[in-house]
């Protein structure tokens, strides 16, 4: 068991790249090694969930060019039923995979911070007599109770949610390619133009995550020693001095805290400006084809509606990157017991 010191001197920084420094890849990959991977089987059904639902999403999109095509533009009646029975269906093979896979990987998330925290108790029982008078006992329980179910909560966000996202945005751009290849590129100029503000945004929600759970534990330890010291608190005195304490506390909580969200509200609209800038490069150049009749209607509106079903998962993978900076400074004050 390692003995932490909150005096002991920060390392330089080491290299960079993509928002994820070179010292947590060996935080992932314990984290995959220890816990993740023995669950390999309910990831690979999941994954395949997930591709299921994605080329559901992908699927609506060759509807809507058939409603424009075959029955705007051709006037088939008969083909209005099909295409009826075709979003019912579609609809309820989505929302079945999701649902499966949804509640199996809740429960292998749940299961792998439940094993996280067995170890830790197990670790606390090997300790010797050092660690415990060179770690303050509140900020060993704010490991293992709040960081503990925070990673728990990330794990979930990131094999869960994040996945889904990922599936439904490869289909979705499988299928801009395949209604029209020139668009397809100019709607994924997004994609690099984000990496960067997005790494350095990464970069920061890491280090104010990995302060943050620091306050926290400072302040379980000011109600921890205001608590077990009543009496002499009591007898000299120092109420207000202790009130003063708490509230340095929870003033630099506050503050950490105040950071996060500040590097966190930034994503979004971020993402906004870019995804809806390509959007209406599209509606420009894809409209001047449908003009001139180089596509067709319906394959020009079946296109822009896979690249406004795409925005949504995109705009929360662009906080994919945070969630794991985010867990991996909450995993390394985990391994540190």
């Amino acid at each position: 068991m390692t003995v932490i010191l909150d005096q002991v001197e920060a390392p330089p920084p080491p290299k960079r790249g993509f928002g994820l420094r070179s010292e947590n890849w060996p935080v992932i990959r314990r984290l995959w090694r220890e816990k993740i991977r023995g669950h390999w089987r309910t990831l690979l059904v999941c994954g395949l969930l997930l591709m299921m639902a994605g080329g559901t999403d992908a699927a609506f999109t060759f509807v809507i060019e058939s409603v424009i095509d075959d029955v705007f533009a051709d006037k088939d009646r008969d083909a209005l039923v099909l295409i009826a029975l075709a979003i019912v269906l579609l609809a309820a093979i989505r929302g079945g995979a999701v649902f499966a896979q949804t509640l199996m990987m809740q429960g292998a998330a749940l299961r792998i911070g439940l094993a996280l925290q067995a170890d830790m108790f197990a670790a606390l029982m090997r300790a010797d007599h050092a660690f415990f008078v060179a770690n303050r006992h509140s900020a060993i329980l704010s490991r293992f109770a709040n960081d503990a179910n925070r990673l728990v909560g990330v794990l979930y966000n990131v094999l869960v949610a994040s996945a889904k996202d990922v599936f439904k945005v490869l289909a979705l751009i499988g299928t801009m390619f395949w209604h029209d290849w020139e668009l397809a590129l100019i709607a994924c100029l997004v994609l690099p133009l984000a990496i960067l503000p997005l790494s350095r945004l990464g970069r920061r929600i890491r280090k104010t995550s990995r302060a943050m759970q620091t306050d926290y534990s400072v302040v379980t330890d000011v109600v921890d020693e205001s608590v077990r010291g009543h009496r002499q608190v009591a007898a000299y005195g120092m109420e207000a001095h202790e009130r003063g304490r708490m509230g340095g506390a929870l003033e630099q909580l506050r503050r950490s805290v105040l950071k996060q969200a500040k590097a966190r509200a930034l994503i979004l609209p971020l993402m906004e400006i870019l995804t809806m800038g390509c959007i209406a490069a599209v509606v420009i150049y894809g409209g001047h084809r449908v003009i001139e009749g180089e596509i067709t209607g319906g394959a020009f509106m079946a296109f822009i509606m896979a690249a406004l079903l795409a925005y949504g998962p995109l705009k929360a993978l662009a906080n994919l990157n945070a969630q794991i900076n985010e867990g991996v400074a909450v995993s390394q004050r985990l391994f540190e017991i």
